[in-house]
């Protein structure tokens, strides 16, 4: 009889869904009540599309929904995605502080909330965000600044 002892060099890493943020010059860490999605479909007009969304609490109680996609891709691209953007991608940003709410995919393609994607594997999504968020279409109005976005999602 043989034996075969699986030796491995590294410990396996373990990964959390994360998304931190400055939002008006204060940095924030969105990690209560985390969730966090990321899938492949075809809609009802077979377009593929690939996207993810991260949803999560801070400690204050402040609500950031983080989502961003590709049409006609059946996988996730190494990219930038912006809201205001062409009709092959999108981006968005949901800030929710204590009741009222501002969105990203109210921003013009001069003035877009913007995801990049900078890795992207079967396991794991990374990448930075940052723009400004509106509470209507009407971008004249005073946005909260969303800088130094960066998230992780875990893909199981």
């Amino acid at each position: 009889m043989f034996s075969c002892k699986k030796s491995t060099s590294s410990t396996p890493q373990v990964v959390t869904t994360t998304m931190t943020a400055t939002i008006d010059g204060v940095s924030d860490t969105f990690n209560i009540d985390t969730y966090a999605y990321s899938e492949f479909y075809v809609n009802s007009d077979s377009v593929h599309i690939s996207d993810f969304s991260i949803q999560a609490d801070d400690p204050a109680g402040d609500y950031f929904d983080l989502e961003a996609g590709a049409y006609k891709s059946d996988k996730f691209l190494v990219k930038t995605y912006h809201s205001g953007g062409d009709s092959t991608t999108y981006a968005s940003g949901y800030l929710e502080p204590n009741g009222g709410g501002y969105f990203g995919d109210y921003n013009t393609a001069n003035n877009p909330f913007i995801v990049t994607v900078t890795s992207a594997t079967s396991s794991l999504i990374q990448g930075t965000f940052s723009g400004p968020l509106y509470t209507s279409e009407d971008s004249t109005q005073t946005a909260k600044i969303v800088t130094n976005g960066k998230f992780t999602l875990s893909r199981l």
